[in-house]
Parts: C-alpha cells; structure tokens; sequence
C-alpha cells in the first residue's frame, strides 16, 4: 500500500537568498522566481503556539515540482534549522491523499512545526521523520 506519490515541493533553507538565486536562476536557467520580501500572510497566523514567522522567501512554480528557497531574517524556527543544519533541504511535500491528522499520527512526534490559523485550525504541518527518514514531511491537506 503506497501511502505518498511524487514530490511536489522542497523547502531549501539558506542564508542569503541572492546567493541562492545566483546558482538557481543564474548558473541553472531557473529564471521565473516569485520573491516575497516579507511573508504578511503569516503575521497572525500561529507559529509553533506563537503570533507570526517572519522569513524572505523566493518560489518557483515548475510544471513538475515547486521549489521554495526560505531565507530566515529573524529568530525562528528556520533560523535555529539553519544555525543547527546549515544551509540545505529542510521540508519536503509529497502528493498523498493522507490527512493532516494522519501523517502527524504516523511520525508519533508533535510537528516540528505548526502553522495554524488565528482559531487553531491546521493550515500547514511538517511531520518530523528526521531521525527515522532525514526529512520533515510537510502536508497542507487538513480535511
């Protein structure tokens, strides 16, 4: 029984997003890269039980998997990833008919990160696999 299907989106964390760019647009022919300076959408949302998560980020909507290039600009969870890991994947989605409730269930841990809406309905998990599989699951199906 095959539980996940392809990849559909890797989060990269990295220190600097021009550097990033560089290699991806300039050096790998990526050039439609959407750049968000500062992430508004999730000024209210809950983060980890905390208001908000401020980080630059740059996306890349291929035909086949999106792309998503985080650069942490203050203390946050990508921050400590990033002072922890170093720069590299931190997330990966994959296409999965499970629930939200269901891939948290199955990694026996609580999120490594939760992002939630003002009333604490799920919006995004990543399920923490890191010492069993070396990767954070992200899901967004919260039905």
């Amino acid at each position: 029984m095959r539980r996940i299907g392809g990849v559909i989106h890797l989060g990269i964390v990295v220190p600097s997003l021009e550097n990033a760019l560089v290699v991806y647009r300039d050096k790998f022919g990526i050039s439609d890269w959407e750049i968000a300076e500062k992430m508004d959408f999730f000024s209210d949302k809950i983060v980890n039980g905390e208001v908000g998560i401020d980080f630059r980020n740059a996306i890349h909507r291929g035909e086949e998997i999106e792309i998503e290039l985080i650069e942490p600009t203050a203390d946050s969870i990508f921050k400590t990833w990033l002072d922890e890991h170093g720069p590299g994947i931190h997330h990966v989605k994959f296409d999965t008919d499970m629930s939200y409730k269901e891939l948290m269930e199955l990694s026996g841990k609580k999120p490594y990160l939760e992002i939630t809406w003002p009333d604490h309905k799920p919006i995004v998990g990543y399920a923490d696999f890191i010492e069993d599989a070396g990767v954070l699951i992200e899901l967004s199906n919260t039905d």
